[in-house]
């Protein structure tokens, strides 16, 4: 319950910071602050729902040491990936979530694997979103939930 409220809080901060969506996007010519606030920022209310709302669904697969990987995947990536457009949202750090579900529903539950990999590439291909960051950042998940896996079972293992 605690994540849940403290998921909440953080929705609602993000919903103070839709007006200054200007001064939050990262871009080529941005100021350095950018690349570190850009995830917090949303281009409208449409915008701010969609991630509101993932960020919701993915509450409890939030730990400290997940969100900071990908909170540092989303920064990294805001200086290696920038698109044409200026990238702004929490979409980068909820995509990083999603893959980090991937192994999971690759065993139980591809039909639902395969619909949020199709959006995902769908991003790449629709005008006004950052799709190549979003893969990224979904595969950065991925690799993230199996490096994870291999370290509890390494650590299980050594304690038996």
């Amino acid at each position: 319950m605690i994540r849940f409220r403290l998921t909440i809080v953080l929705c609602v901060v993000m919903a103070c910071l839709v007006p200054f969506t200007s001064s939050l996007a990262v871009f080529t010519d941005t100021p350095l602050y950018t690349h570190f606030v850009y995830v917090f920022g949303h281009e409208g209310w449409l915008h701010y729902t969609i991630n509101a709302w993932s960020l919701l669904a993915i509450h409890n697969l939030l730990r400290w040491y997940r969100v900071v990987a990908a909170y540092l995947f989303a920064v990294l990536l805001s200086f290696v990936a920038l698109p044409s457009q200026p990238m702004i949202g929490a979409s980068t750090f909820t995509c990083f979530f999603f893959g980090f579900t991937a192994p999971w529903l690759w065993y139980k539950e591809r039909l639902v694997l395969l619909m949020m990999v199709s959006l995902l590439l769908l991003t790449c291909v629709l005008p006004g979103f950052a799709g190549i960051p979003h893969v990224a950042a979904f595969s950065f998940g991925v690799v993230f939930s199996l490096s994870e896996g291999a370290m509890r079972r390494i650590y299980k293992y050594l304690h038996e």
